[in-house]
Order: C-alpha cells, then structure tokens, then sequence
C-alpha cells in the first residue's frame, strides 16, 4: 500500500510514485483502477480524466497534466469532506488534520508549511486566498463570508470571523 501524505505532495510535487508527465497506464498501475472517467463528450481532443473520489488526475496525449481536489471543503455545508482521506487497495492520501475545523485554517495552514520550510507566495484570488507553492502548486482557502464575493468585499471581514479553510489544490504543469 502506497500511503501519500499531503504535506510530502506539496513538497516534492509528486503523488507517491506518481509525478506529471507520466503516461495515463502508470498512474493506474500504481493507484489502482480509478472509480470513475472522465466524459469523452465534453472533453476536447487528447484531453480526459481519470478519478479516485474526488482526486482528478487529468491527461494532455495520454500524459499527466494536472492532479487536483476541488471538494475538500463541502461548499454546502462549509465543512472537512472526509472523503479528502482516500483510500483503495494500492494507495491512501493522508494528512496531519487531526481537528479538521482548526487544522484546515489559513493561518494554521501556512504555519505548518511554514514549520516544514515550504515556501509560498499569498494573495487573494477571485472568492478565496491562494497559496501558491513554486510554479506549479495552488492551494485554496474559502468559507461561506468570502463564497462569491469579490477580494475587496471579503478581505474587511475579520479573519477570525471569516474563517478561510483548506478547499481545494491544484497541481500542474505550468504553461511554458
């Protein structure tokens, strides 16, 4: 069993054994035969998805081009999807969420990137905060004040009130 750890992901860019760039049959190789595909309808040509819950690994010419998770925050009800901790026979993507509540917090979340020598660039993006982790590494923080607002509505709220947690991360190769 591959265990992947969030923190190791954000890191060294590479999920498990599994990093982008790799033809689609390795990424199913090593985590497993995924639970769902990708529509071919709506996606254009050379272009599709493969899923583990709700992890997204999608491919350009049958090659990884990104790895994504938009529903780690339950947008309806504001809370931790437990889902986020996936497991299946081959691998298991763990965290260091041990309060969820508190641990997926902004500001304890840059902390512990900040504890294990992550660097990161801060800035506010559309209704939520990004972190961005090199080139290639976007990790997002919402919650219900900033939810389809605009930065400069959301941003006078007082952080403790509007409570920006962990959401959504998008690993990607970047457009050269």
């Amino acid at each position: 069993m591959i265990e992947i750890k969030l923190l190791d992901f954000i890191r060294d860019k590479q999920f498990g054994p599994i990093k982008l760039g790799d033809p689609k049959q390795k990424v199913i190789d090593a985590l497993g035969e995924p639970d769902g595909y990708s529509n071919p309808d709506f996606n254009p040509v050379n272009n599709d998805a493969i899923l583990y819950d709700r992890f997204e690994f999608n491919f350009r010419n049958n090659h990884l081009h990104s790895i994504s998770n938009g529903y780690v925050l339950d947008l309806r009800t504001w809370k931790f999807n437990r889902t986020f901790h996936y497991q299946n026979d081959r691998f298991k993507f763990t965290s260091w969420f041990k309060k969820t509540w508190i641990d997926t917090r902004l500001e304890n979340f840059k902390r512990k990137l900040n504890e294990e020598g992550i660097h990161f660039k801060e800035e506010a993006f559309f209704d939520a905060m990004k972190l961005t982790v090199g080139e290639d590494f976007e990790l997002l923080f919402s919650s219900e004040g900033s939810y389809h607002k605009e930065p400069g509505e959301w941003q006078k709220i007082h952080p403790e009130i509007l409570n920006l947690r962990f959401s959504q991360f998008f690993h990607f190769l970047p457009n050269k």
